[in-house]
Formats: C-alpha cells, sequence, structure tokens
C-alpha cells in the first residue's frame, strides 16, 4: 500500500515548533538535495553550537555534524548539519537541516529533496497552500 503523498507548492509556510519558529516562508526546491535553516553567526561552545535564528532567538543545538555542501554553482563549503522538526502542512518531519547565512536570500528556508522524498509533490504552479 502506498503512502498518501501532500501536494505541496514551490513556496511554503513552514513552523519548527521546538525552535519557536512559526510560519517561517520557505523555499521548496527539488534542485537542492538537503534543507537550509537560515541562521547567523554559529559559534562553537564546547561540544555544541549556538547560532541566531531568523526570529533572533539564539537556540543551542548539541547534536550536530558537518558535512561539505556543493552548491548549484559548484562551489563547496562545509556546513553544520543538525536534526529538526519541521511542520509543513500539517505534517511533522524531523530532517536534516544544514545551517547557513541565508540573509541575502529571498527565503530564509529551503526544503530540499530528501525531505520531499516520499511524502510530497510538488506543484510549482501552487504557492503558500
Amino acid at each position: 500500500m502506498e503512502k498518501i503523498k501532500t501536494i505541496i507548492g514551490s513556496e511554503e509556510f513552514v513552523s519548527f515548533p521546538e525552535l519557536n519558529l512559526d510560519l517561517i516562508h520557505a523555499r521548496i526546491d527539488t534542485g537542492a538535495t538537503t534543507s537550509s535553516l537560515g541562521v547567523k553567526s554559529i559559534v562553537e561552545v564546547g561540544d555544541s553550537i549556538q547560532c541566531l535564528l531568523p526570529n533572533k532567538k539564539i537556540v543551542t543545538f548539541t547534536d550536530f555534524k558537518k558535512k561539505i555542501i556543493k552548491s548549484s554553482f559548484g562551489h563547496t563549503e562545509e556546513r553544520y548539519v543538525v536534526k529538526v522538526l519541521v511542520n509543513v502542512l500539517g505534517r511533522k518531519i524531523r530532517t536534516d537541516f544544514t545551517l547557513a547565512d541565508r540573509s541575502k536570500m529571498k527565503f530564509p528556508i529551503l526544503i530540499g529533496r530528501k525531505m520531499l522524498r516520499g511524502k510530497f509533490i510538488v506543484d510549482i504552479t501552487l504557492k503558500n497552500q
């Protein structure tokens, strides 16, 4: 029996209940492998990292890893990766997010295909379901 897939638009509002981030505008990007959470000033403090979220709150992550990420332009950079609970159209999913400064981007959140796979079908003609 196949799981029911939710139709999702090219842009959606998502929430991160554990981070107290509600209704953040996200870009749905099937070209991106991993999802990305826009943060600023990532600092390692002992065995944890601290960063500034889009809502200007500081959050500490104790469970993280580092990963080399390759952009669509072919540039590579090392980023922190954390597992976070995200709510997309009423579906709560715990998935990996890279942490990156997205302040110059239109969307502070990017949802990639690893999170979408098996759960969503993207209809690019739709926005903000």
